[in-house]
Protein backbone atom coordinates (compact mmCIF):
# COMPACT_ATOMS: atom_id res chain seq x y z
CA UNK A 1 0.00 0.00 0.00
CA UNK A 2 1.62 3.44 -0.74
CA UNK A 3 2.29 5.79 1.65
CA UNK A 4 0.03 9.11 2.24
CA UNK A 5 1.24 12.44 0.94
CA UNK A 6 0.17 14.86 3.14
CA UNK A 7 0.13 18.62 2.20
CA UNK A 8 -0.56 21.96 4.01
CA UNK A 9 -2.19 24.54 3.11
CA UNK A 10 -1.24 27.90 5.81
CA UNK A 11 -3.33 30.28 4.44
CA UNK A 12 -6.66 28.42 5.03
CA UNK A 13 -5.23 26.08 7.31
CA UNK A 14 -6.13 22.94 5.26
CA UNK A 15 -4.64 19.44 5.34
CA UNK A 16 -5.14 16.94 2.27
CA UNK A 17 -3.59 13.52 1.92
CA UNK A 18 -3.52 12.00 -1.41
CA UNK A 19 -2.27 8.23 -2.54
CA UNK A 20 -2.71 5.77 -5.45
CA UNK A 21 -4.94 2.99 -4.33
CA UNK A 22 -3.44 -0.34 -5.48
CA UNK A 23 -6.41 -0.87 -7.84
CA UNK A 24 -4.84 2.14 -9.19
CA UNK A 25 -7.81 4.66 -8.23
CA UNK A 26 -6.88 8.05 -7.00
CA UNK A 27 -8.11 9.01 -3.37
CA UNK A 28 -7.87 12.58 -1.71
CA UNK A 29 -9.00 13.04 1.42
CA UNK A 30 -9.51 16.53 2.62
CA UNK A 31 -9.37 17.01 6.66
CA UNK A 32 -11.72 19.40 8.57
CA UNK A 33 -10.93 19.01 12.10
CA UNK A 34 -14.12 19.64 14.09
CA UNK A 35 -16.63 18.99 11.53
CA UNK A 36 -19.59 16.79 12.22
CA UNK A 37 -20.82 15.89 9.00
CA UNK A 38 -18.77 14.08 6.18
CA UNK A 39 -18.70 13.97 2.63
CA UNK A 40 -17.45 11.60 -0.65
CA UNK A 41 -17.33 12.37 -3.75
CA UNK A 42 -16.90 9.55 -6.93
CA UNK A 43 -15.28 10.99 -9.78
CA UNK A 44 -15.44 9.38 -13.30
CA UNK A 45 -13.66 11.07 -16.18
CA UNK A 46 -16.37 10.27 -18.50
CA UNK A 47 -18.62 13.07 -19.87
CA UNK A 48 -20.99 14.35 -22.55
CA UNK A 49 -18.06 14.94 -25.19
CA UNK A 50 -16.74 11.28 -24.26
CA UNK A 51 -19.24 9.69 -26.90
CA UNK A 52 -16.26 9.29 -29.61
CA UNK A 53 -13.16 7.37 -28.17
CA UNK A 54 -10.62 4.30 -29.24
CA UNK A 55 -10.00 0.96 -27.81
CA UNK A 56 -6.80 -0.33 -28.27
CA UNK A 57 -6.44 2.13 -31.57
CA UNK A 58 -10.27 0.78 -32.26
CA UNK A 59 -12.65 3.80 -33.07
CA UNK A 60 -15.93 3.79 -31.21
CA UNK A 61 -18.69 5.87 -31.35
CA UNK A 62 -21.89 5.97 -28.98
CA UNK A 63 -25.27 8.68 -29.51
CA UNK A 64 -25.38 11.54 -27.45
CA UNK A 65 -25.79 11.56 -23.91
CA UNK A 66 -24.98 7.88 -22.88
CA UNK A 67 -22.96 9.03 -19.76
CA UNK A 68 -25.65 10.95 -18.35
CA UNK A 69 -27.96 7.32 -19.19
CA UNK A 70 -25.91 5.36 -17.38
CA UNK A 71 -24.91 7.41 -14.12
CA UNK A 72 -29.03 7.29 -13.72
CA UNK A 73 -28.58 3.41 -14.32
CA UNK A 74 -26.33 2.94 -11.82
CA UNK A 75 -28.45 3.52 -9.21
CA UNK A 76 -30.27 0.55 -9.80
CA UNK A 77 -29.27 -2.87 -7.63
CA UNK A 78 -29.07 -6.60 -10.13
CA UNK A 79 -33.01 -6.60 -8.51
CA UNK A 80 -33.67 -3.25 -9.82
CA UNK A 81 -33.95 -1.27 -6.72
CA UNK A 82 -32.94 2.45 -6.24
CA UNK A 83 -30.16 1.81 -4.09
CA UNK A 84 -31.06 5.46 -2.86
CA UNK A 85 -33.30 3.85 -0.51
CA UNK A 86 -30.29 2.23 0.80
CA UNK A 87 -28.45 5.39 1.81
CA UNK A 88 -31.83 7.24 3.29
CA UNK A 89 -31.53 3.77 5.54
CA UNK A 90 -28.31 4.93 6.53
CA UNK A 91 -28.97 8.49 7.27
CA UNK A 92 -27.37 9.84 3.86
CA UNK A 93 -28.50 11.96 1.91
CA UNK A 94 -26.78 10.63 -2.20
CA UNK A 95 -27.37 12.32 -5.58
CA UNK A 96 -25.07 12.34 -8.64
CA UNK A 97 -24.37 15.31 -12.09
CA UNK A 98 -22.71 14.77 -15.46
CA UNK A 99 -20.71 17.20 -16.90
CA UNK A 100 -19.02 17.42 -20.12
CA UNK A 101 -15.98 15.58 -18.91
CA UNK A 102 -16.99 14.08 -15.83
CA UNK A 103 -19.45 12.00 -13.96
CA UNK A 104 -19.75 12.39 -10.26
CA UNK A 105 -21.79 10.39 -7.51
CA UNK A 106 -21.49 11.71 -3.79
CA UNK A 107 -23.43 11.39 -0.60
CA UNK A 108 -23.20 13.47 2.84
CA UNK A 109 -23.96 12.29 6.71
CA UNK A 110 -23.21 12.30 10.16
CA UNK A 111 -23.24 9.21 10.96
CA UNK A 112 -22.82 5.70 9.04
CA UNK A 113 -20.36 7.00 6.97
CA UNK A 114 -17.98 3.94 6.14
CA UNK A 115 -21.26 2.07 5.22
CA UNK A 116 -22.71 4.55 3.29
CA UNK A 117 -19.16 4.90 1.66
CA UNK A 118 -18.55 1.00 1.17
CA UNK A 119 -22.26 1.52 -0.56
CA UNK A 120 -20.93 4.43 -2.94
CA UNK A 121 -18.07 2.29 -4.03
CA UNK A 122 -20.36 -0.86 -4.35
CA UNK A 123 -23.27 0.71 -6.45
CA UNK A 124 -20.60 2.29 -8.75
CA UNK A 125 -18.14 -0.50 -9.85
CA UNK A 126 -20.82 -2.92 -10.70
CA UNK A 127 -23.13 -2.40 -13.81
CA UNK A 128 -25.94 -5.01 -14.87
CA UNK A 129 -29.52 -4.12 -16.43
CA UNK A 130 -31.71 -4.96 -19.03
CA UNK A 131 -33.11 -3.87 -22.23
CA UNK A 132 -36.40 -3.54 -20.61
CA UNK A 133 -35.38 -1.20 -17.78
CA UNK A 134 -33.26 0.33 -20.23
CA UNK A 135 -36.21 1.35 -21.98
CA UNK A 136 -38.15 2.50 -19.51
CA UNK A 137 -35.06 5.08 -18.14
CA UNK A 138 -35.52 6.27 -21.80
CA UNK A 139 -38.86 7.54 -21.12
CA UNK A 140 -37.97 8.77 -17.46
CA UNK A 141 -35.01 10.75 -19.06
CA UNK A 142 -37.26 11.87 -21.89
CA UNK A 143 -39.23 13.82 -19.86
CA UNK A 144 -36.15 15.52 -17.98
CA UNK A 145 -35.15 16.71 -21.33
CA UNK A 146 -38.55 18.01 -22.29
CA UNK A 147 -38.33 19.80 -18.93
CA UNK A 148 -35.32 21.59 -19.89
CA UNK A 149 -36.86 22.64 -22.85
CA UNK A 150 -39.60 24.65 -20.75
CA UNK A 151 -36.37 26.41 -19.20
CA UNK A 152 -35.90 29.95 -20.29
CA UNK A 153 -32.36 30.27 -18.25
CA UNK A 154 -30.95 26.80 -19.76
CA UNK A 155 -32.61 27.72 -22.77
CA UNK A 156 -30.25 30.97 -23.00
CA UNK A 157 -27.28 29.46 -21.34
CA UNK A 158 -27.44 25.85 -24.27
CA UNK A 159 -28.16 28.87 -27.29
CA UNK A 160 -24.80 30.42 -26.16
CA UNK A 161 -22.74 27.36 -26.23
CA UNK A 162 -24.34 26.23 -29.42
CA UNK A 163 -23.60 29.58 -31.62
CA UNK A 164 -20.07 29.31 -30.17
CA UNK A 165 -19.30 26.08 -30.91
CA UNK A 166 -21.57 24.98 -34.09
CA UNK A 167 -21.88 21.62 -35.10
CA UNK A 168 -20.04 20.10 -32.21
CA UNK A 169 -21.06 17.85 -29.17
CA UNK A 170 -20.01 21.18 -26.85
CA UNK A 171 -23.25 22.34 -28.31
CA UNK A 172 -25.69 19.25 -27.11
CA UNK A 173 -27.19 19.00 -24.28
CA UNK A 174 -25.47 16.68 -21.18
CA UNK A 175 -28.66 14.43 -21.41
CA UNK A 176 -28.41 14.23 -25.41
CA UNK A 177 -31.75 14.57 -27.57
CA UNK A 178 -34.87 12.28 -27.65
CA UNK A 179 -33.93 10.41 -30.40
CA UNK A 180 -30.10 9.75 -29.33
CA UNK A 181 -31.40 7.92 -26.30
CA UNK A 182 -33.95 6.22 -28.00
CA UNK A 183 -30.68 4.37 -29.49
CA UNK A 184 -29.15 3.39 -26.58
CA UNK A 185 -28.88 -0.15 -25.33
CA UNK A 186 -27.56 -2.48 -22.73
CA UNK A 187 -24.75 -3.42 -24.60
CA UNK A 188 -23.66 0.31 -25.40
CA UNK A 189 -23.96 1.16 -21.46
CA UNK A 190 -22.13 -1.94 -20.52
CA UNK A 191 -19.20 -1.16 -23.00
CA UNK A 192 -18.95 1.91 -21.74
CA UNK A 193 -19.06 1.46 -17.90
CA UNK A 194 -16.42 -1.40 -18.74
CA UNK A 195 -13.94 1.73 -20.27
CA UNK A 196 -14.85 4.60 -18.23
CA UNK A 197 -15.55 2.91 -14.66
CA UNK A 198 -12.57 1.39 -14.32
CA UNK A 199 -10.65 2.49 -10.73
CA UNK A 200 -7.54 4.10 -12.56
CA UNK A 201 -10.06 6.24 -14.37
CA UNK A 202 -11.87 7.13 -11.31
CA UNK A 203 -10.91 9.87 -8.15
CA UNK A 204 -11.92 9.64 -4.79
CA UNK A 205 -12.63 12.53 -2.46
CA UNK A 206 -13.25 12.30 1.60
CA UNK A 207 -14.17 15.42 3.65
CA UNK A 208 -14.38 15.57 6.93
CA UNK A 209 -12.94 14.91 10.49
CA UNK A 210 -11.38 11.51 10.00
CA UNK A 211 -8.75 9.41 11.52
CA UNK A 212 -6.83 9.51 8.02
CA UNK A 213 -4.62 6.62 8.16
CA UNK A 214 -7.58 4.43 9.69
CA UNK A 215 -10.14 5.63 6.34
CA UNK A 216 -7.52 5.50 4.12
CA UNK A 217 -6.66 1.72 5.25
CA UNK A 218 -10.42 1.10 5.13
CA UNK A 219 -11.08 2.14 1.02
CA UNK A 220 -8.14 0.60 -0.28
CA UNK A 221 -9.15 -3.01 1.49
CA UNK A 222 -12.25 -2.17 0.01
CA UNK A 223 -11.27 -1.40 -3.48
CA UNK A 224 -8.72 -3.92 -3.72
CA UNK A 225 -12.01 -6.26 -4.98
CA UNK A 226 -12.39 -4.27 -7.75
CA UNK A 227 -9.68 -4.68 -9.76
CA UNK A 228 -10.84 -5.09 -13.41
CA UNK A 229 -8.44 -6.03 -16.74
CA UNK A 230 -6.61 -2.85 -17.83
CA UNK A 231 -7.76 -1.38 -20.95
CA UNK A 232 -6.09 1.39 -23.37
CA UNK A 233 -8.92 3.55 -23.61
CA UNK A 234 -8.00 7.37 -25.37
CA UNK A 235 -10.20 9.71 -25.60
CA UNK A 236 -11.13 11.59 -28.83
CA UNK A 237 -9.63 14.79 -28.83
CA UNK A 238 -12.12 18.13 -29.97
CA UNK A 239 -11.43 20.12 -32.76
CA UNK A 240 -13.22 23.43 -32.19
CA UNK A 241 -15.22 24.85 -35.04
CA UNK A 242 -13.30 28.42 -35.49
CA UNK A 243 -16.20 30.25 -36.65
CA UNK A 244 -19.36 31.46 -34.46
CA UNK A 245 -22.36 32.05 -34.79
CA UNK A 246 -23.06 35.82 -33.77
CA UNK A 247 -26.58 35.86 -33.13
CA UNK A 248 -29.32 33.69 -32.53
CA UNK A 249 -33.00 34.20 -30.93
CA UNK A 250 -35.55 32.19 -29.57
CA UNK A 251 -39.25 33.04 -28.46
CA UNK A 252 -41.04 31.39 -25.41
CA UNK A 253 -43.59 32.82 -22.97
CA UNK A 254 -41.62 34.48 -20.28
CA UNK A 255 -42.90 37.48 -18.79
CA UNK A 256 -38.70 38.87 -18.98
CA UNK A 257 -36.87 38.70 -21.35
CA UNK A 258 -33.25 37.22 -21.11
CA UNK A 259 -29.94 37.81 -22.78
CA UNK A 260 -26.96 35.30 -22.70
CA UNK A 261 -23.39 36.88 -24.38
CA UNK A 262 -20.38 34.24 -24.69
CA UNK A 263 -16.94 35.17 -25.24
CA UNK A 264 -15.13 32.53 -26.72
CA UNK A 265 -10.92 32.63 -26.49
Amino acid sequence: MAALKKRYYQKIDEEVYSAILDNGMSLSIIKKKGFVEKAAFLSTNFGALDNHFYIDGESQSYPAGIAHFLEHKLFEDEQGRDVTLDFVKLGADVNAFTTLEKTTYYFSTLDHFEESLELLLKFTSNFTSSEDAVNHEKRIIEQEINMYQDDPDYRAYLGCLQSLYPNTILGQDIAGSVDSIEEITVKDLKDNFDCFYRPANCHLVLVGDFDVENIYTFVNEKQSKFTPPERIVEKEKHLIESDIQKLDSLQMEIFISKLAIGFKS
